[in-house]
């Protein structure tokens, strides 16, 4: 292989790793940010807001068996 060549091939080498480099950053940093929206945290997260509504639904349903229960 001629100098010319090697260089071409340590160009493109070098390209394809700071491409894989970057697309490795972006795959970690969308899933950090998915893994922030499973979990309980800040009371802000998807899994917050769900046990939220989960809990009110709860308390709804309760609500109504007791108003269903009839009164002796």
């Amino acid at each position: 292989m001629t100098p010319e060549a090697l260089a071409a091939f340590g160009a493109l080498l070098v390209t394809i790793l700071i491409a894989v480099v970057a697309l490795t950053f972006k795959v970690t940093t969308t899933l950090t940010r998915i893994e922030h929206q499973l979990f309980p945290n800040s009371g802000q997260s998807l899994r917050d807001r769900v046990d939220r509504i989960e809990h009110q639904l709860e308390r709804i349903a309760h609500r109504l068996d007791l108003e269903d229960t009839p009164n002796i």
